[in-house]
Formats: structure tokens, sequence, C-alpha cells
């Protein structure tokens, strides 16, 4: 997997072609792909950025392994596959660190699907479920200050049932829609 351009979307989703970490293996200093060519390496070198994942078809088992995005330092430690492009995509359980964001939790095709927990800078956080990088089912968002919300996301929005509990304690349940709902005092979440 080394030794190939790496593809890696944020929850933003945002596209950026990451590099994956040198490893040494003695001889060369870098541990080659399955091809057992540096093909991805040259479109790096070039300033190319891989193709985004499809639909996972002409993906391989899976494999684990350390990839750097060299320019903002972000690491991913965890599960590949190789897409159907011949470039090598998170898929299954890994871990993203992105100075002080963090994600750990299942990747599809290289974004954020399955159970998964993202920490923010600021302290804010969200573990539950997430579809296409988006939290989305069952989670708890957590705001900086300690008041939390529990219950239903869809598209990245609070919506359905679920608790909010705020710094101080007091606790409200309902339905909540788009963000708004009983108790929810704080306008945007990261």
């Amino acid at each position: 997997m080394s030794g190939r351009t790496r593809q890696r979307k944020k929850a933003t989703g945002s596209t950026r072609s990451a590099r994956p970490a040198a490893k040494s293996s003695g001889g060369g200093g870098q541990r080659k792909g399955r091809s057992g060519g540096r093909r991805g390496d040259d479109r790096a070198e070039r300033g190319e950025r891989g193709v985004a994942a499809g639909d996972g078809a002409g993906q391989d088992e899976a494999e684990t392994g350390i990839f750097l995005h060299r320019a903002t330092g972000a690491v991913y430690k965890g599960e590949t596959v190789v897409n159907s492009a011949g470039m090598p995509v998170r898929h299954g359980k890994g871990e993203w660190i992105d100075g002080e964001a963090k994600y750990e939790g299942e990747f599809r095709n290289d974004v954020m699907h399955g159970k998964g927990s993202y920490t923010y800078p600021s302290g804010a956080s969200y573990s539950g479920d997430w579809a296409d990088g988006k939290y989305s089912g069952q989670g708890t968002y957590q705001w900086p200050d300690g008041s939390f919300y529990q219950g239903s996301f869809v598209a990245n929005a609070i919506h359905g049932e679920g608790k909010f509990v705020d710094a101080a304690g007091r606790e409200w349940s309902g339905s909540y829609y788009n963000n708004v709902g009983p108790g929810l005092v704080h306008d945007e979440y990261e």
C-alpha cells in the first residue's frame, strides 16, 4: 500500500491527496504495493490528485497501513483497500488524526461510515452512527461547555427524537427538527 498516492476526504467533503508514509524495510525504504510499482508516487510528485473512491468495485481484501498527508501532517492508521482506479482508500476500521482533530471508527470508500467518534480541536465531539461522512442515525454530540444532545441525526442535523442536557444539567426531551427543539440553545455545532 505504501508508495502510492493516498486519497482522503474529511467530514466536510473536501478532498485532498495524501502520500503514504515511507516504511523502512531495508533496501529502498518504501514498501511497494501489490503491483510492485510506484505509479501513484509519480502522479503525486507532479501534483496530481488521485481519483475519488467509487462504489467499491475492484477492491481487494483489506490491508492495514499508515498514511501521512505530508502537506498537513494528518495521519491515518487502519484498514485500506485498493479502489478500481488503483488507489488505496480508507475502508474498514481506522484512526485519522489531523492536528487536534481525531476520528476513530469505520470508513467505507474513504469516508466516515458506520460507527465512529470524532473529536474537534475545540473539544466538541460526536460519537455514533455515520453515513457518507455525515452524522446520521443515533449518536451523541457534546459541546465544549459539557452540554450535549443524545438522539437522532439526519445528514449532520439534530433531527428526530432525542434529549438535550445543558451545562447546568437541565434536561429536555422531545422531537427535534433540523437543529431546533426543546431546550436546544446552541445555534451551531462543528
